[in-house]
């Protein structure tokens, strides 16, 4: 019997992970974070120039940024990178090149998905579109509606970032169905760098469990057993990130991503090396979670 109850409430742990809590944010790194930077009226509607402008004006550099001409793959890359979105981030690094196939060849295989056929697909947004026999690409924005660099019938001096519905389509390639677990010991003293090298991070699947790390973090003075689960969000009001902590309404029983020391809220506590798992959700799709030490004084 204790066994049983034991697995319902793991279970129940899980299914609250899964619950639509992501639904409403704009999580950094996600897919719904490149939609809603693609579909930005900071690139829609502006020419190769200002769309260059845009993006430098955010602090990115850009993945070649001198690149001029055809300018569509340069525009899924860069607008990818510059959303700092985790399923797309590769991008940087294999886009060697600014034929549309190429990129989104590389696409497929960075984030292990397979080009689709579109009379037997349904797109998502977050999709890779190809057009016109590999001659034009695309990020899907919704089922239906896609933002292209370099659209339109004018010189590429003149053309636009366009929102519009695919056409001439000849193929798709899937968003990923992963998010990436990350950890930190919290510590200013230790840099990210020296994390990654204790604890590296790694992808985990939508719907399959994953083994949280059992490696440890070292501070003098201090052990822990279990992690916090925290994911950064951006408002779009201030215009900054906030580190939004797993929690649990002390008076209500239900969880909530919400900033440390909210009221009424208590972090949620994974045990080292215990399980851990999410429902596939759209707007968290590619983008990263972080796990830090729960550090208490040693005896």
């Amino acid at each position: 019997m204790k066994k049983k109850l034991t697995t319902i409430i793991i279970m129940t742990i899980i299914m609250t992970l899964a619950a639509p809590a992501f639904a409403s944010a704009e999580v950094r790194g996600s897919t719904q974070f490149l939609i809603n930077q693609a579909k930005s009226t900071k690139y829609t509607g502006k020419t190769l120039s200002q769309v260059k402008a845009a993006i430098k004006s955010q602090g990115y550099n850009g993945w070649r940024m001198s690149y001029d001409y055809d300018w569509c793959a340069w525009y899924v890359a860069n607008i990818a990178n510059a959303a700092y979105v985790g399923n797309y981030s590769g991008m940087k690094q294999v886009a060697k090149s600014t034929y549309a196939n190429i990129m989104a060849e590389n696409f497929a295989r960075f984030n292990g998905t397979t080009k689709k056929n579109p009379s037997k697909y349904t797109p998502k947004a977050g999709d890779i579109v190809v057009e016109n026999n590999n001659g034009h690409i695309g990020i899907m924005i919704s089922s239906k509606k896609a933002v292209y660099g370099n659209d339109g019938t004018a010189s590429w001096r003149y053309t636009t970032v366009k929102i519009r519905k695919p056409h001439d389509v000849t193929y798709y390639v899937p968003r990923a169905n992963w998010y990436q677990v990350h950890y930190s010991d919290g510590l200013a003293s230790t840099t990210i760098t020296n994390d990654m090298k204790i604890n590296p991070p790694h992808k985990a699947t939508f719907g399959k469990s994953v083994k949280t790390s059992a490696k440890k973090f070292k501070r003098q003075g201090y052990t822990y057993s279990y992690w916090y689960i925290y994911r950064q969000d951006y408002s779009k009001e201030n215009n900054r990130y906030t580190n939004q902590y797993y929690s649990k309404n002390t008076k209500t029983g239900k969880y909530a991503w919400v900033p440390s020391g909210t009221k009424n809220y208590k972090k949620y506590k994974k045990k080292v090396g215990s399980k851990i798992k999410f429902g596939y959700n759209a707007g968290f799709a590619g983008a990263k979670i972080i796990l830090t030490p729960v550090w208490t004084k040693s005896k």
